[in-house]
């Protein structure tokens, strides 16, 4: 049952050479195919398949009943479709099965073969497949090859391409379609034509070349887009975040700059969270794309393929925020003296804006030698703001900062928004 064929090995009938007797493998497998073949106009129960081979002349026991059954649909996979409560099926897995032989009463089974226009309909559509790189070779003709495929295809997208709505209208069409339909036959002939602006396709219509070359032409672009689908988004992702920290695109050069970048300040950040972010900015992930997914599942909360169109202007959001504590940080550390780490060197950048003055933005740097005198004065600044109202005393502790630093030359030439410094 399981031999070579060509080149490679696959499960086929007994040969008829083996028909000795009425319980041979022949009979056996002559029996199964029988019973396919008495479900072209509807799905059967497999209950009743597993009965009647309990019964003479095989008498078979429960055993290995579901092996030749699993050998059958494998040797027949074509043009077999399973279903699991009324569910098309379109692999056979392992755990599949074993539902199949505890339940056989929720299983179904149905062949499927066409004929008239419908053959040219699966004609088109295999090459389609092959084009596309989901199959090749094999009995394209036939319902099951064309359907397999494009549901293993489905199944294999990500949870933001099953969700995004940014998609053309047909893309949304198929997209849907291959996720609800039941029925292989009918998603093929009725429900893809009918996302794809046509009527379904029947076995008495007549020649409908133009119809079937606009259907494969559809359909072929939507699997594309649905292909192409998360690679732009990583792209765009990884493009967005060049342009937030001051990397020209998201060239092998810009990110290794922004990596040096970025580990360059790691032993700086205090925040947990802009520490973990130049962690994901510095690591050397070898490609590109686990890069991107690193940084952005971190700044969008969530894995990139599992993102929802939501999630898309929220991590712009949050990317242009960590950018900018990301400059504000940069431009401190650019600024500490030579000697800064030897000495215990404390960085501090002063940022105020206000509609009276203005904008100040000045970095200063005090050693640990200042300690003791930095906390009697913040003892006076307490003391003397303790009692009055909250706002009032934070504006006038402002007008002193904007004051002192305006006399000692702290108008900034560069701020964290006009670039790096």
């Amino acid at each position: 049952m399981h031999r070579k064929c060509g080149d490679a090995w696959a499960f086929r009938a007994p040969a008829k050479s083996q028909a000795t007797r009425a319980g041979s493998a022949y009979a056996l497998f002559d029996h199964i195919e029988s019973f396919f073949a008495s479900a072209e106009q509807a799905p059967k129960p497999f209950d009743a398949l597993f009965d009647s081979l309990r019964q003479p002349p095989f008498g078979l026991r429960n055993g290995p009943i579901p092996i030749l059954i699993c050998v059958a649909l494998l040797a027949n996979e074509a043009d077999v479709a399973l279903y699991n409560e009324g569910q098309f099926c379109p692999t056979v897995s392992a755990a599949l099965f074993e539902t199949l032989v505890k339940s056989p009463e929720r299983f179904s089974v149905r062949r499927l073969r066409l004929g008239g226009v419908t053959s040219e309909v699966f004609e088109r559509l295999g090459r389609l497949l092959g084009q596309v790189e989901l199959v090749t070779g094999g009995a394209k003709q036939q319902v099951l090859a064309i359907a397999r495929p494009l549901l293993r295809f489905a199944n294999s997208l990500s949870e933001f391409v099953r969700t995004t709505a940014e998609l053309s209208e047909p893309t949304v069409g198929v997209r849907n379609v291959l996720f609800s339909s039941k029925q292989p036959e009918e998603m093929l002939l009725t429900e893809l034509p009918n996302a794809c602006g046509l009527r379904p396709f029947r076995t008495r219509d007549r020649a409908r070349t133009a119809d079937i070359g606009r259907f494969v032409d559809t359909l072929r672009a939507a699997i594309i887009e649905l292909r192409d689908c998360l690679p732009q988004l990583q792209s765009s992702v990884c493009q967005a975040i060049g342009d937030a920290f001051g990397e020209q695109g998201a060239s092998p050069e810009s990110r290794a700059s922004l990596q040096a970048r970025s580990t360059a300040l790691r032993e700086f950040a205090v925040e947990q969270d802009l520490r973990i972010l130049l962690d994901r900015l510095a690591a050397d992930s070898g490609d590109l794309i686990p890069w991107v997914e690193g940084v952005a599942s971190f700044v969008g909360e969530r894995p990139l393929s599992k993102w929802r169109d939501e999630d898309r202007p929220r991590f712009a959001l949050r990317l242009r925020q960590f950018a900018r504590r990301f400059a504000l940080l940069e431009a401190t550390v650019a600024s500490r003296p030579q000697a800064a780490k030897l000495n215990g060197t404390e960085s501090i950048r002063i940022a105020l804006t206000s509609t009276r003055f203005g904008q100040v933005d000045h970095a200063l740097h005090v050693d640990r030698s200042q300690a003791t005198r930095i906390r009697s004065i913040a003892q006076q600044i307490d003391s003397t703001i303790d009692g009055n109202d909250p706002a009032v005393a934070v504006a006038a502790l402002c007008s002193v900062l904007q004051r002192h630093l305006s006399d000692n030359g702290g108008f900034a030439a560069t701020t964290p928004d006009q670039g790096r410094s």
